[in-house]
């Protein structure tokens, strides 16, 4: 922990302690108690909505808490848990929340069927995701180096209410807790049954199909209760072929199925391509001809998936003062990913090869007579693309255990204590488009084997592979000996116990001094296993050994102790003050302490002031401590002000391209973040509610890698360079093709550090109004809005801070707003879902700077009618005008999947019917 962190850890601990002993000792100094204001008591009790209300904020906490109940999730019409979150407002934009519309099978795409939750777009790995107010495992692949709770792991029957809290909360949840906390709780008291058939489709002609079948039962003893489920979900795909707004990429790809050649070994001569590629695809480029290729025709927009899952959820009283309790939950994904078709640069193909077309080869001998007058003899290379999509299936297994009692003491102090153990395990393997190297260069040589092994003879037993035609030519034989299934498997786990405390300390004036305290320990641990035919191989200069796919490996593991305290202190009438902290140490890091000051002010019955500030921090991730090598790449800026023009730039102003490795770092230390939030609430009338909340988050020491760092070393450092294999995996240090600074760059080798900073601040508004139609009913309005006013980030020290808000994929202003009628037996919803305007990423398209996605609404509708037996049955449209979404030249998919979507019209019926009541 650096100087100034361990500085800010003392003063926060010393203003914590002060304020502790401040607020005690003024409550004990005037310790003759006062009764309850029961008026007032009862006047609050008309501002809240708790229990079955449909949302709305906590009043009695300091901070902002969201709560959807079932009746929520049932008319968002969502059939899944991350659909209905991913539509929060304080969810949307940025690059944090994920859902299977990311998954791919590159590097950088999230895992297939995995999904992953982000408040305000501080990253998932910031938002701690409990259920019933525990930890669970986190996914055994991460996203890229961050780990997350895959929230596809819970499944949907099994949730009875959903909390958000979308505040710094680590001082009293812990790490990753630094931007807020999901909470899922799960159902645990049915008494009787109900089975929920659903099915639902687009209005396209395509097959977009969604189907789910959930039984939910329970029974009540004398004692206690058992409450199980299980739940079946399955989905098509939705590709990106079947949308016209995504069928054809923006800026097609220049290297196709039909290849460019070249026979210049110097490659001054253009690229030139043969005559079958068809007329509507050839162009010429930088380089010379090419045959364009439209990715989008092999990829899938969301990919299908299918999903089991079950659980059983008991709790019995063993005394009048103590409960036993124990839930279990299994959740199996299965789903599949894919991407575009592997590209290939450069390969040497044999110039004695049988295939070569008659216009190839008069090319080929044309050029190779210029050649011959320079005495370069030619070499035959070509830079095409295979015919099959890289694509992979993935099974997820994740069970979690949870076993405890709590009771209360003769004293009134409630007590809790719990085992937790959780497991996500993970195999995934390729169906389609992983191509060998060594087999496939031995292909363009005849050298290929029958038995897959490579160095045949081309004249006798070798086998060919044929790159010419558009690479339709080739034998099934001959495409099962290149593919490759490049099997991974991965495990995470969590072990748990924890025991908490609570209670009134003392009553003071003003009321009760109430206080928590608790403790918890817990094993965590993750592994990830790829094939190593998929990842950086050392013996060919750490080139994977498979064409566009490639894995990390991790293996750690941490434990971790943890001892937290929280007060609440009624310092005057209608004024009430929280303080918390929370003491957690890491078996790998160290450790860090979190405290929260928070404050509850009611001048008036109708109207309530909160605000609170909290320091959160985010332990490096298992992926970041204990992740193998990634292969990557950077660009040196090599601007006549850059610090490098002089040296690695060599004088020259264009940007300097090169090649990367990037390792975990065991010596991470833990991000910290401090969050403020102040906010008034009011309740006009009994049936009107409003909330205004402004929130700071000012997040450091994010983990990242920071080239820079190494380039500026390197200057003052010639230990630091080294020839090609000088510096070696784990290591940190650059390679040139002679080993000096004067030489040409050849590869940089950087670790994971912490180096980054983002801050961000805005507002949230929610307005309830409920109005009373007499026979007609009742009607309930709602309003969700969230307004980003900055989003400024720098993630390396010689990158400028860069100002998000209002940018690619950081819309200002996300709103809902809905309306639900019920009358008699029916109801009925409507729902706008508002995505702000913000700017296009126009860094490929030559248009000037004012390009803008424009702003989206979506209108969802719903009806339901409830049948005399308590059987009911819905109908839910999602974008009931059919619209498109916002064209955009930032994706390769025409839009912005992060903000928006190109299902279109959606139907979805459900129905219920209760069984055993």
């Amino acid at each position: 922990m650096s100087n100034q962190n361990a500085f800010d850890t003392k003063l926060a601990v010393a203003v914590f302690a002060s304020l502790a002993w401040m607020t005690t000792a003024n409550g004990l100094a005037v310790a003759e108690t006062d009764d309850t204001d029961d008026e007032s008591q009862a006047e609050l009790e008309r501002v809240q909505v708790t229990g079955s209300r449909i949302r709305g904020v906590d009043l009695e906490g300091v901070q902002p808490l969201l709560s959807f109940d079932r009746e929520d999730l049932d008319a968002s019409g969502q059939d899944s848990l991350i659909d209905f979150l991913r539509l929060l407002p304080q969810m949307g934009g940025g690059e944090g929340t994920f859902t299977t519309a990311q998954s791919g099978t590159l590097t950088g795409d999230s895992p297939a069927g995995a999904a992953g939750v982000s408040l305000r777009s501080l990253g998932t790995a910031s938002t701690l995701v409990l259920v019933n107010g525990r930890r669970t495992t986190v996914a055994s692949f991460a996203n890229q180096s961050e780990s997350f709770v895959d929230i596809n792991s819970i499944p949907m029957a099994a949730v009875d209410r959903v909390d958000v809290l979308a505040t710094g909360a680590s001082a009293i949840y812990g790490a990753d807790a630094v931007a807020g906390v999901v909470n899922v709780i799960l159902r645990d008291d049915l008494d009787g049954g109900e089975v929920r058939l659903g099915y639902g489709d687009s209005a396209a002609s395509s097959n977009d199909s969604r189907s789910s079948i959930n039984v939910a039962f329970g029974r009540n003893f004398e004692n206690g209760n058992v409450t199980g489920f299980i739940d079946y979900y399955d989905r098509s795909a939705l590709r990106d072929r079947d949308r016209s707004i995504t069928a054809v990429e923006p800026f097609p790809s220049q290297q196709g199925r039909w290849p460019s050649f070249n026979v210049d070994p110097d490659l001054i001569q253009e690229d030139f391509i043969e005559e079958s590629c068809p007329p509507e695809l050839q162009d010429v480029g930088r380089f010379g001809e090419f045959c364009s290729f439209n990715r989008n025709a092999f990829t899938d927009t969301v990919p299908p998936t299918e999903r089991i899952g079950g659980g059983v959820f008991a709790h019995f009283d063993i005394t009048d003062r103590t409960r036993w309790y124990a839930d279990f939950i299994y959740q199996q994904n299965r789903s599949e990913a894919n991407s575009a078709p592997a590209p290939w640069s450069g390969e040497i193909i044999s110039l004695d090869h049988p295939d070569i077309p008659t216009d190839v080869q008069e090319e080929i001998d044309e050029r190779a007579d210029e050649l011959d007058q320079f005495g370069i003899d030619p070499l035959f290379q070509g830079w095409g693309r295979f015919n099959e999509a890289r694509a992979i299936d993935l099974e997820s297994d994740t069970w979690r255990l949870v076993t405890g009692l709590d009771g209360i003491t003769d004293g009134n102090w409630e007590w809790d204590t719990a085992l937790t153990v959780a497991r996500n395990r993970s195999v995934q393997r390729a169906i389609s488009g992983i191509m060998n190297r060594e087999k496939f260069r031995a292909g363009l040589f005849g050298e290929l084997c029958p038995d897959g092994s490579v160095g045949c003879d081309p004249e006798t037993d070798g086998l060919w592979y044929n790159p010419f035609g558009g690479q339709d030519a080739n034998s099934p034989e001959v495409l099962d000996l290149v593919r490759e299934r490049v099997p991974r498997r991965g495990e995470s786990g969590l072990y748990g116990i924890d025991f908490s405390l609570a209670g009134d300390l003392a009553s003071l004036r003003h009321g009760a001094l109430s206080a928590a305290f608790g403790a918890e320990f817990r094993h965590e641990y993750a592994e990830d296993n790829p094939s190593p035919l998929a990842t950086a191989d050392p013996d060919d200069n750490f080139q994977v050994p498979v064409f566009g796919f490639g894995s990390t490996d991790v293996e750690a593991d941490r434990n971790v102790v943890a001892a937290y305290a929280e007060f609440n202190v009624p310092l005057a009438e209608n004024f009430d003050m929280q303080l918390a902290g929370r003491f957690d140490h890491y078996s790998d890091f160290s450790g860090a302490f979190s405290p929260k000051v928070g404050f509850r002010w009611q001048p008036h019955e109708r109207f309530l002031m909160r605000g609170s500030w909290a320091q959160a921090f985010r332990a490096p991730s298992l992926a970041q401590v204990g992740a193998g090598i990634t292969l990557s790449s950077g660009t040196l800026p090599c601007s006549e002000d850059s610090e490098f023009f002089d040296n690695w730039c060599e004088g020259e102003a264009d940007d300097l391209s090169y090649l990367s490795q990037i390792t975990g770092n065991p010596d991470l230390e833990a991000e910290d973040s401090d969050s403020w939030n102040f906010g008034i609430v009011t309740s006009p009338t009994d049936d009107l509610t409003i909330s205004l909340d402004y929130w700071r988050f000012e997040h450091t020491n994010l983990v990242d890698i920071d080239d820079a760092v190494v380039f500026r070393d390197a200057l003052n450092d010639p230990d630091l360079i080294a020839e090609p294999g000088g510096i070696g995996p784990g290591n940190v240090g650059i390679e040139t093709m002679s080993g000096d600074l004067e030489s040409r760059l050849w590869e940089v080798f950087v670790q994971l550090i912490n180096v980054g900073e983002q801050k961000t601040d805005g507002v949230d508004l929610s307005i309830e109004q409920r109005i009373d139609l007499g026979q007609a009913g009742n009607l309930r309005l709602f309003l969700d809005a969230t307004w980003i006013n900055s989003f400024k980030r720098r993630l390396s020290t010689i990158e400028p801070e860069e100002s998000l808000a209002g940018t690619w994929r950081y819309p200002e202003m996300l709103v809902n707003a809905e309306a639900r009628w019920n009358t008699g037996p029916w109801q009925f919803g409507l729902l706008l879902r508002h995505t702000g305007s913000y700017e296009d990423d126009i860094e490929r398209a030559d248009i000037g700077d004012l390009a803008r996605v424009s702003s989206w609404n979506r209108w969802d509708g719903s009806v339901s009618l409830d049948f005399d037996n308590e059987s009911w049955l819905s109908l839910h449209v999602d974008n009931i005008l059919d619209d498109e979404p916002p064209r955009v030249l930032g994706s390769s998919a025409n839009v912005d999947l992060v903000n928006h979507t190109t299902m279109g019209r959606f139907y979805w019926l459900r129905y219920t019917m209760p069984f055993g009541r």
